[in-house]
Parts: structure tokens; C-alpha cells; sequence
């Protein structure tokens, strides 16, 4: 069985002045950054043949993680870091990216040397699994039946993993064989026992359009009890790809205990 990789890369960045990043969402200062220099083909990749079928828009090969910035307040020379995950090896052309931009309108820069870790990711079963909690750190939403979720029901919130993993992986790695229906039929006897969710509203304005966009979900957590050895595998790849809508850009971030 063919695992998965992923590339966290690590950006070292500094205030220029003194700045503060928005209440939620801080990655979206790198948006429009990496908007305007990174290659088309890797900022919106063009709907490929070798996708699943059902894919209109093919998944961006990176998601931004910058949860720890949000609200931050840095003064001038303070420095700090920004992480991506990425899902092929391509981290010369995001620094490259970051190195012509000027993101927060020039009020930071990259500086010094990014560091790149590879993680292979197994999606062989666990030996025991029985019970899960899933934290969802950032506003996540989970389409189901051409709605959002309200509650993070499990076969809504794996289908939604799977399905973005494994278009990840047909797309940019090598594709995952996995029996897909026999796992659905799994996840389906998966038992959501509580959950504490808080749902959060926000929007950003797009500074090329003007146009106002939702960026809302549910945070917090929900516990899970089942034969959950073959479906662990997926959940831990999803810490990493996050999961549900918008997640290129900070949403859907989740933990798995």
C-alpha cells in the first residue's frame, strides 16, 4: 500500500513595523501574496484527467497553517514563522513566491532560510483503535447532501477526508488503493457520542474584487466510539490536508486524539 507524503515547510519571517494580524484567519495576509507571484498552475491548478471523477475544482497542492498568528501583535523586527504543508515537492517555487511578494502590504518579509521536514504517512490499519477525539481547531464545514453540517456526524466528516486525500493523491502523489466502499461502510457504524462545538462567523473582503466571502464554521471537539482500526489512517492524514471547505487557506484544521 502506497503512503502518503507531505512536506511541512517552514518560512522564517519579519516585522517590518509594527503590525497585528486579524483576529481569524492570519493566513489570509498570505493569500493575496501568494496570489499574485506563485505559478498559476500551482495557485489554481487546471482540472486535470487524471482527478476522480465529480472533481470540478482540483485541490491546490498546499494548505497554509497560521492558526498561532491569529491576533498576534509583533513590533518592528519581531520575527516569527509560517508553515505550509505541502503535497508535492515544490517548496522552491513557494519561497521563490514569498521572496517577490509583499505580503500585509510590505509590512513583513521573508528572511533567513526556510527548513522542510518529509513525512510518509502510513494509511495501514492500527492495531487497536476504539474511540477518537477530533478537535477542530479552526472553523470547519462539511458539505453533506448539498448542505453544511451542522453536527460533525462521522461518515460526513470521513467521507469529506477521504475524499480530499484521495484526490491529493491522484493528483500530486501516487494513487491510494483502498477498498473506498468497504471503508464508507465503516465509518457508517461509527457512533458520535458528544460534541461541544462553537459556531463562528467571519468573512474576508478580496482585495482584487471587493467581494465579501464567508469564512465561518464550527470549532471544538467531538468523541467517537467504533471499530476505528482501518479508519485512523485516514484521520491522521487529514491533521495534515485539514478537511471541509476553504481548508487551503487556514479552515477545516483538525487534531486527532
Amino acid at each position: 500500500m502506497s503512503p502518503f507524503r507531505v512536506w511541512l515547510l517552514r518560512l522564517p519571517f519579519v516585522a517590518n513595523r509594527p503590525i497585528q494580524f486579524p483576529p481569524a484567519f492570519a493566513a489570509n495576509v498570505f493569500r493575496g501574496a501568494l496570489g499574485t507571484s506563485l505559478p498559476r498552475k500551482l495557485f489554481a491548478p487546471p482540472p486535470s484527467s487524471d482527478a476522480p471523477s465529480g472533481l470540478a475544482e482540483p485541490p491546490r497542492p498546499f494548505v497554509l497553517r497560521a492558526r498561532h498568528l491569529d491576533g498576534l501583535t509583533l513590533a518592528g523586527g519581531d520575527t516569527f514563522l509560517l508553515q505550509l504543508n505541502l503535497f508535492a515537492p515544490f517548496a522552491e517555487s513557494i519561497v521563490e513566491a514569498f521572496g517577490e511578494a509583499k505580503p500585509f502590504y510590505g509590512a513583513v518579509r521573508l528572511t533567513g532560510a526556510p527548513s522542510e521536514t518529509e513525512l510518509i504517512l502510513s494509511l495501514a490499519p492500527y492495531e487497536e483503535a476504539c474511540s477518537a477525539r477530533v478537535l477542530f481547531l479552526t472553523p470547519t464545514e462539511l458539505k453533506h447532501e448539498d448542505a453544511l453540517a451542522s453536527v460533525p456526524h462521522f461518515p460526513i466528516l470521513f467521507a469529506r477526508a477521504v475524499s480530499r486525500l484521495r484526490m491529493l493523491a491522484a493528483l500530486y502523489g501516487e494513487p491510494i488503493d483502498l477498498d473506498f466502499e468497504r471503508l464508507a461502510e465503516q465509518a457508517r457504524r461509527i457512533e458520535l457520542l458528544q460534541h461541544s462545538l462553537t459556531h463562528e462567523f467571519a468573512e474576508r473582503v478580496s482585495t482584487r474584487t471587493g467581494q465579501t466571502h464567508p469564512l465561518g464554521g464550527f470549532t471544538g471537539h467531538a468523541d467517537y466510539q467504533g471499530d476505528l482500526r482501518d479508519l485512523m489512517p485516514i484521520l491522521r492524514a487529514a491533521q495534515y490536508t485539514g478537511v471541509g471547505r476553504q481548508t487551503v487557506w487556514g479552515k477545516g484544521e483538525i487534531q486527532v486524539e
